[in-house]
């Protein structure tokens, strides 16, 4: 199991894996060696992580698509994505929503969603409380 979590205002990713290590990663798609921080999350951490996803029925979640052509950076910038992904041997079941404005209409995420948000985000703050440092190694950027 991968709980992926990604967001505009922050340029890394936060994964979380089924044996309980967490890495962040800068949110790079063009180099294959990124700095890759790693830290250890409690058996009771995670197992109330995953009780979170059950609690607040992330599967039942809707799922939403964001399209835009020929959209500049600012475009995205401006719908402020945050993007939940949950990967096992099943399957992948990700969503998406904004915070921002997409197509001239203000977007909000359902509260469900945003309490699995603050969660990811309270994780990452308590496991990287420095976020990615220059004392990080290079790695293998995770692929999606």
């Amino acid at each position: 199991m991968v709980i992926a979590y990604t967001s505009y205002e922050n340029s890394c990713s936060l994964y979380v894996f089924g044996n309980g290590k967490a890495i962040i990663q800068p949110t790079v798609a063009t180099v294959e060696l990124v700095q890759t921080c790693k830290a250890d999350l409690t058996e009771d951490r995670l197992r109330a992580l995953v009780q979170l996803f059950i609690d607040k029925h992330f599967f039942d979640l809707p799922e939403r698509d964001f399209m835009m052509l020929d959209a500049s950076e600012d475009d995205w910038a401006q719908v402020q994505l945050q993007t939940i992904r949950l990967t096992d041997d099943e399957g992948t079941a990700s969503r998406t929503f904004g915070t921002g404005t997409y197509n001239g209409v203000k977007e909000t995420m359902p509260s469900n969603f945003a309490d699995i948000r603050t969660a990811l985000i309270q994780l990452r703050d308590s496991a990287f409380p420095k976020g990615p440092t220059n004392s990080c190694p290079f790695e293998s950027r995770i692929k999606k």
